[in-house]
């Protein structure tokens, strides 16, 4: 089952950088091409690590960072609560996500998915980690704690965070720290006897188990090398904090699509209705409906549903369990992507034609202006059906969950160097008794 440890992680020092969350930055697959412009104008913000603008330059970064003090490693390896509280939109509600980080030991039994990679992707991925030997964020996965012990305890510590700040998303973040040997090994204890579920990064957890592999093939690693270990963000399934949103799909066609032939083919696998006059957005609409997708070509948009004399179990021909046939995703990658616009279901996590958008307003906006042809409006996955698919073994297409908050780049950074995870102290853990909860301190 999963194994958890405390690591030594690199963080901004704060004598040296006088407003640390402006070092922050947006995950690589999130960041637009706007922020970037904006960010890279920070010599030290964390996207020069987390998308630089070559390898080179990371590991130049990297190491000046190192020497001049930008950043610094914590003496003692800790586990580290990370907290965000978010609002939705269209909700009054406000949500606290809460969580740690920690580093997970890399075993494919014990670190369940739920979705495809793209290719491209993961190289790009491994060649910088095998560059600078730091995983730059975490990756956010699910655990089962239905008593709420670790939120008890992470309550504890949260009392007196690190950093407490707002990001570009507008959730507040908070970040504390933990060193007391037997608080760490609650943490261990809890995750130990159990899998964990992948909800977020599966690119990068992808890029660690191939490097790791690329090591062991070679003969250079060695069974406790921290090479067979990644940087994690774990969050309770238990807890009333968990957000999917939807990630749209969009057709980068290079030429105009005959909307009347495109509507036409559609009309073999699906009901449409034209909502063209209506003044709600389309992803507005579709909160009314069940199991329906929104649909936008220029000047035009419909609710499409699959045809009800048309069952995906018996239509899909494809070797997947009966409930990933079910998900919405799946019909739209079968149905559409395949055998209306061409694009093979096996070969779409490689295809440039199909370009994958959290932001509605964006996916529409490529259409109006002409430069896609077709946006495809989704919605969420159920957390139900996520669990579902991950117990059968399967994996859901690409892109098919956006669990909301993003973690953010730059609040810690976790090493693969081998040089640099010895502790100066040897304290069993190698962790002190100095950093304690806020109520025991008060003690």
């Amino acid at each position: 089952m999963a194994d958890i440890k405390p690591f030594r992680a690199w963080r901004y020092n704060a004598d040296k950088i006088e407003n640390i969350p402006d070092m922050f930055s947006p995950l690589f697959d999130v960041v637009s091409q706007s922020q970037l412009d904006q960010l890279y104008q920070n010599p030290n913000n964390s996207i020069h690590l987390s998308v630089p603008q070559s390898q080179n330059q990371a590991i130049q970064k990297l190491d000046e960072w190192k020497a001049k003090g930008i950043i610094s490693q914590d003496p003692l390896p800790a586990i580290y609560v990370y907290y965000q509280t978010f609002t939705l939109y269209g909700e009054h509600q406000t949500y606290t996500r809460k969580g740690f980080i920690s580093m997970i030991r890399l075993e494919k039994e014990d670190i369940i998915l739920h979705e495809n990679t793209i290719a491209h992707s993961v190289a790009d991925r491994v060649d910088l980690l095998a560059q600078t030997k730091l995983n730059v964020a975490p990756t956010h996965a699910l655990y089962r704690d239905p008593e709420h012990e670790l939120e008890a305890l992470m309550d504890t510590y949260m009392a007196n965070p690190l950093y407490e700040y707002i990001d570009y998303q507008g959730v507040i973040n908070k970040l504390a720290i933990v060193q007391r040997p037997e608080d760490i090994q609650q943490f261990i204890d809890k995750i130990a006897p159990q899998p964990v579920y992948l909800a977020d990064g599966h690119h990068r957890l992808e890029s660690s188990f191939v490097y790791r592999d690329q090591l062991a093939a070679q003969g250079e690693l060695h069974p406790d090398s921290i090479v067979n270990h990644h940087l994690m963000y774990l969050t309770s399934l238990d807890a009333n904090d968990l957000r999917i949103l939807p990630t749209h799909r969009v057709w980068m066609s290079d030429q105009k699509p005959n909307i009347q032939a495109c509507r036409d083919s559609l009309l073999e696998y699906f009901d449409l209705k034209d909502v063209s006059r209506s003044r709600r957005p389309l992803f507005d609409l579709l909160k009314q409906e069940e199991e329906a997708f929104g649909l936008v070509a220029q000047g035009r948009r419909w609710i499409m549903k699959l045809k009800a004399d048309i069952d995906p179990v018996q239509m899909i021909d494809l070797p997947l369990p009966d409930v990933l046939k079910q998900l919405d995703y799946t019909m739209l990658h079968y149905f559409v992507f395949d055998k209306i616009l061409g694009i093979p279901y096996v070969e779409q996590g490689k295809s440039q034609a199909i370009r994958y958008e959290k932001d509605y307003y964006r996916a529409v906006s490529y259409v109006n202006k002409g430069e896609a042809g077709l946006s495809f409006i989704a919605k969420e996955v159920k957390m139900e059906q996520m669990l579902e698919i991950c117990q059968t073994g399967f994996k859901m297409p690409q892109k098919s969950t956006y669990f909301y908050p993003k973690v953010v780049c730059g609040l810690v950074f976790g090493t693969i160097d081998e040089h640099e995870t010895k502790s100066p102290f040897d304290t069993g853990f190698g962790i002190s008794e100095a950093t304690e909860p806020a109520e025991r301190s008060r003690a």
